[in-house]
């Protein structure tokens, strides 16, 4: 059944809409769905709602996706359900790419260590690309300092070296002298002052 062609023929139920999430682009959204099926075929299995969606866009192109859910699926409201869903997951895949590819390195964390490090490691890692992306939405010396440098890695090269070779009084005073640099040009290192 989950591989069956979206059609009433199938057993599925079918919801079209056409919807234009940006001016003069418009996607033709099929749905198909189906209540109360189970997820495996053990006879204890979990039941689910189950909906597909193929999402035409309006260069042609064909985006298709397919997911359970405990959500009571009508024609009023598989549509909604599946563009959530897709954006959910675009939500997720988005970031965990980031987390993996644009300076956090999280692959490498894993398998370190004895025992629970390598969770510790992970958990750290998340931490600190929520507070990053926490200082990019305040919109302070943070964010305009990466619309500066712009990519993370680059942002985060930049802070490897700065932090490397001097001491700082403050986050703030090192992100103030990076923004000024970008501004302004090279100039020497200020002198390092705890009073």
């Amino acid at each position: 059944m989950l591989g069956a062609p979206l059609d009433r023929s199938t057993g599925l139920n079918v919801a079209v809409q056409t919807r234009t999430p940006a001016p003069g682009k418009p996607e033709k959204w099929e749905v198909g769905f189906v209540n109360n099926v189970p997820l495996t075929g053990a006879p204890d299995a979990l039941r689910v709602n189950w909906l597909s969606a193929k999402v035409t866009d309006h260069k042609g192109k064909v985006y298709t996706c397919a997911w359970a859910t405990d959500i009571k699926l009508t024609e009023a409201n598989a549509v909604e359900v599946a563009r959530v869903g897709r954006a959910r997951w675009k939500i997720e895949n988005e970031h965990n790419n980031t987390l993996k590819r644009r300076g956090y390195h999280l692959e490498h964390n894993f398998g370190h260590g004895k025992r629970n490090l390598s969770c510790i490691l992970a958990a750290l890692n998340i931490l600190s690309f929520l507070l990053h992306t926490a200082q990019q939405l305040e919109g302070g010396l943070y964010a305009q300092v990466r619309a500066r440098l712009g990519s993370r890695r680059r942002f985060f090269a930049h802070t490897a070296a700065l932090s490397e070779y001097h001491l700082w009084k403050s986050w703030e005073a090192m992100l103030a002298f990076m923004l000024d640099v970008s501004l302004n040009g090279a100039r020497p290192l200020p002198p390092i002052d705890f009073e």
